[in-house]
């Protein structure tokens, strides 16, 4: 049994108006566990605290970034992850323990790969793929280029959230528009700031722990965009992370679920996910039953 090189990084803190913090939290959501050398294989269970209790459906978000998480305590030391695919098969209960199994897929000089299977009750409930890139192995002048950022978009002031207003399961968001919103639902741009629900303490240069929490963060806004998108939901209400009533009440949806989630990631060294980043959702496509 070997400690979790994550462990302790994820104490988040809540800062009042004159500086001072007024308190520390650590977030189960991505709390690292123990890796554990179970039958040759890693695996990583996750750890339970009364803080996900009576919150009986683990969500998609959590399980995306515990994979990564999981897949990262396997990882050589200067890889960073690139791009991750998960599929989520069932749902899963979160007062019950999950186990993480790594394969090793490849290991190369500038590329690794690994396959996360998310087990609960005997039954596998989450599968990811993951690629990780030693930073500098594309040579010493690679091509570049890059999509601009939306002009006139400025990140809201940063002003503290009434800590009666935060949950450490949800970020803090901050909604901006929808571009296109007299237009068809593949020509509508929904835009949202969002970051980590509070200052994340002690992570410092552990990109890991970014890395992670965006893993979380990055579904949180985009499931609803297909509703959201036709109309059914408000804007922002849906997306809004202290938002009291479910955006499915007095709609015809039943309910939603992701079923798999692709994130590439450009410059993963860059990565601070207690600053403001824009999340821009498009969806090109819907129709028997599921959405892009």
């Amino acid at each position: 049994m070997m400690g979790s090189k994550l462990e302790g990084m994820l104490e988040l803190e809540l800062v009042t108006g004159d500086g001072k913090v007024s308190s520390k939290y650590e977030s189960d959501i991505l709390r690292a566990g123990v890796l554990l050398m179970k039958e040759g294989k890693p695996i990583w269970i996750r750890s339970r605290t009364s803080e996900n209790f009576g919150i009986p459906r683990e969500a998609e978000e959590s399980m995306a970034a515990q994979c990564l998480g999981a897949a990262q305590k396997t990882v050589p030391d200067g890889f960073s992850v690139h791009s991750m695919t998960c599929y989520f098969l069932l749902a899963g209960d979160n007062q019950i323990p999950l186990e993480y199994s790594v394969q090793r897929v490849r290991d190369g000089k500038s590329f690794v790969t690994r396959t996360v299977v998310a087990n609960q009750n005997g039954n596998s409930i989450c599968t990811s793929t993951l690629s990780f890139s030693r930073p500098g192995s594309a040579g010493e002048e690679p091509l570049r280029h890059a999509s601009t950022a939306p002009s006139g978009i400025l990140p809201p002031p940063d002003i503290n959230v009434d800590a009666m207003c935060i949950s450490l399961r949800a970020p803090q968001t901050s909604p901006v528009g929808i571009e296109g919103k007299g237009g068809s639902p593949e020509q509508k741009r929904i835009r949202s700031w969002i970051r980590a629900p509070a200052k994340i303490l002690n992570a410092g240069s552990q990109n890991e722990v970014h890395q992670m929490i965006l893993g979380f963060l990055s579904d949180w806004i985009f499931l609803p965009g297909v509703p959201l998108a036709h109309g059914l939901w408000k804007f922002p209400d849906a997306i809004l992370s202290n938002t009291t009533s479910s955006p499915l009440d007095g709609s015809d949806i039943g309910m939603m679920a992701t079923l798999s989630h692709t994130i590439i990631i450009h410059e993963p060294l860059l990565i601070r996910a207690d600053e403001w980043m824009l999340f821009e959702i498009e969806t090109p496509w819907s129709g028997e039953g599921r959405g892009v």
